[in-house]
């Protein structure tokens, strides 16, 4: 094994170590909230404020700090997401001021964000594909389903006084803090010689859309399940065990699906397809639970949107987001992230205020924005079509040009051409 597949096993293996703590932590930190006794309404606040302003943040980072290295970001925000974390579970039911914990999310938020943006352009230093930008995404959505599992047993074993939320930050706390451990056995990064290139970023017209979609994916996704964890116990009405008990079984079939659908077998050769079938079902299906206001119905349309959640990433992804040269990435995965938190944020909003209306409302204005999303993702898909076209084109005008030896004479387009020296070497006349 080469030194490149080794360094990339150790990335996935943080990637996992660390997302196992994600899956145990942000699944749960709005109940940690309410054990703390804040109301849905706060929560929602709290969420959606923390991300907004810790995308702010992050790109006022990036503007500051224009040439920065994947692996001592990881590292350092690694190390102080422990931190922090450690200290909220020290915390916990102190009666914390709104203030206080404001910060303290917010700083998690951001170290979190920083880590996860940080993966991918990590990652490309030894190697980049559409593929491996899937693997990379399954290993983390995986990872976090896992941490999902064992919060669903630390609740079953525990259930006083919202105690068992304390617990599952504890044990998060402790696998970031084996994720720290393990990067620090990856190797020093190249250092990038040229500065990032934000203009370049926003020139591209394909880019432009990429990044207004994700910003409405994100809106589309969170608006309905932002708050899945209260829409399912208590506006479906299975509870909370059964709400950890459904999330964890369809999270894992998700995975599989995820898994399937990269194969060659499986993966579709459109990205139209993967638009249709991944956001077009739960459109769909949002719209009818706007109009019937059907609790099966949500708890279905739920399942669907997070059974697919998982696929197809590397055609509405993967393929844009590589278009992007190594040198922009670390900065391009930080704008995207921000963007597309800002609509998450937004989503949680929304999904607070409408929470009060009842099913219909939030699944009404998750439909529009899926709907949304799905005619951009189109111009997208056929925007990169013709890019594509417009490339075999060219790359076969360049094969024109080549050279057939021991050619005395020949004819281009009504010019004469010949070889001097029998060497690959035209001269025109």
């Amino acid at each position: 094994m080469n030194e490149n597949k080794r360094q990339l096993l150790l990335v996935y293996l943080y990637i996992a170590i660390f997302c196992f703590s994600l899956g145990l932590w942000e699944n749960y930190n709005a109940n940690w909230l309410k054990g703390n006794g804040f109301s849905i309404q706060n929560i929602s606040l709290i969420l959606s404020g923390c991300l907004i302003g810790a995308c702010l943040i992050i790109v006022a980072f990036n503007l500051i700090f224009k040439k920065l290295n994947a692996k001592p970001v990881i590292m350092v925000a690694t190390f102080l997401k422990f931190a922090v974390m450690t200290i909220m579970a020290i915390l916990f039911q102190k009666n914390i001021s709104f203030a206080v914990i404001f910060i303290l999310f917010i700083t998690d938020t951001i170290l979190s964000l920083l880590i996860i943006n940080s993966i991918y352009p990590l990652v490309t230093h030894y190697a980049k594909s559409d593929k491996i930008y899937s693997v990379r995404k399954l290993i983390e959505y995986t990872a976090r389903d896992i941490g999902l599992a064992v919060a669903m047993i630390v609740i079953g074993f525990f259930a006083h006084n919202f105690i068992e939320y304390n617990i599952i930050l504890i044990i998060a706390v402790i696998l970031t803090a084996i994720s720290f451990a393990v990067v620090l056995f990856l190797n020093k990064t190249e250092k990038e010689e040229k500065e990032i290139d934000f203009k370049g970023i926003f020139k591209d017209k394909i880019t432009v859309l990429f990044l207004i979609n994700q910003f409405i994916v994100g809106v589309a996704y969170n608006v309905v399940l932002g708050l899945q964890v209260f829409v399912l116990s208590e506006l479906v009405g299975i509870g909370m065990f059964y709400t950890s008990v459904f999330l964890l079984v369809v999270s894992i079939i998700g995975d599989g699906m995820g898994m399937l659908m990269i194969t060659k077998k499986f993966n579709p050769k459109k990205q139209e397809t993967a638009y249709f079938v991944k956001f077009g079902s739960r459109a769909i299906l949002m719209i009818l639970v706007a109009c019937t206001n059907n609790a099966i119905i949500a708890g279905i349309t739920i399942f669907v949107a997070l059974f697919f959640s998982r696929s197809f990433e590397n055609k509405t992804n993967g393929v844009f987001v590589n278009r992007i040269s190594k040198n922009n990435m670390f900065a391009f995965s930080n704008i995207n992230s921000c963007i597309h938190k800002i609509g998450q944020a937004i989503g949680i909003f929304l999904s607070g205020v409408l929470y009060a209306h009842g099913l219909w409302a939030i699944f009404l204005a998750g439909a529009i924005f899926n709907l949304l999303y799905i005619i951009i993702g189109l111009f997208m898909a056929k925007y990169y079509y013709k890019e594509n076209e417009e490339k075999a084109k060219n790359d076969a005008e360049t094969n024109k040009l080549q050279v057939v030896p021991n050619h005395k004479k020949f004819t281009l387009k009504g010019r004469h051409l010949s070889f001097v020296n029998d060497k690959r070497k035209l001269k025109r006349r």
